[in-house]
């Protein structure tokens, strides 16, 4: 039997903690919980379960959860693992659909949970970056449309080695999309639920976070080989 990881990730989520953790009723998949140096009471409440914890003593950024899930999942024989964000944005459920699709098909490496169905309910201001990034993305032969979705699964052999390649910030899963079709990866799209009216994103500056996400792009493309 294929064996799936989920790890829900978790930074300053005091308003959204509760009702994450309530969603998580699966027993067919194993969980962990990874906290990213929250100081706003999230981690004392996640310590309370009955999951496995990873805690990262101070905020080292989303690419390093997602890592971190990685390196779990390839040290303990998962087959796949899946990020699922602890804003309480997305629904548990879906990972049921995400992971048949990903099992049903072979030569898929990995799945994404796409939330651009619901393009008209992002914010402008995360909108814009979003479709941005979808546009340029297809210049490097991306096939889907939220290449900057973090919600994902991913088949751990095919994928592990890349994601320790990338940044350690946001631009993983943009970086991530430009080198798993470099290295001519298959995967597919689903469209998930996603509920926009409870914005919390993390990015203080979106200005200077889009800046630096075209600077990765570009030491990625011009300077670093794989």
């Amino acid at each position: 039997m294929k064996k799936l990881l989920v790890a829900v990730i978790f930074y300053n989520e005091i308003n959204n903690v509760y009702k994450t953790l309530a969603q998580i009723n699966d027993e067919d998949v194993d969980i962990i919980l990874i906290d990213d140096g929250s100081n706003d009471g999230t981690l004392e409440i996640i310590k309370k379960e009955n999951y496995k914890l990873i805690c990262h003593k101070k905020n080292k950024g989303y690419g390093k959860v997602v890592k971190t899930a990685a390196n779990y999942a390839n040290e303990n024989d998962y087959d796949y693992f899946a990020i699922f964000p602890g804003d309480n944005q997305r629904k548990f459920l879906d990972i049921n659909v995400m992971f048949k699709k990903l099992v049903m098909d072979r030569n898929l490496s990995f799945v994404v949970g796409s939330k651009f169905h619901l393009l008209q309910e992002i914010p402008l201001r995360r909108k814009i970056g979003n479709l941005f990034f979808s546009k340029l993305s297809k210049s490097w032969g991306n096939c889907t449309n939220d290449v900057l979705s973090g919600f994902k699964i991913y088949k751990t052999k095919d994928c592990h080695e890349l994601i320790n390649y990338c940044p350690d910030n946001y631009t993983l899963d943009l970086i991530f999309n430009y080198l798993s079709n470099k290295r001519k990866l298959k995967y597919s799209e689903i469209d998930v639920y996603c509920n926009y009216k409870n914005q919390t994103s993390k990015i203080k500056n979106l200005i200077i976070t889009f800046f630096e996400m075209i600077n990765e792009l570009i030491k990625f493309i011009f300077f670093k080989k794989l």
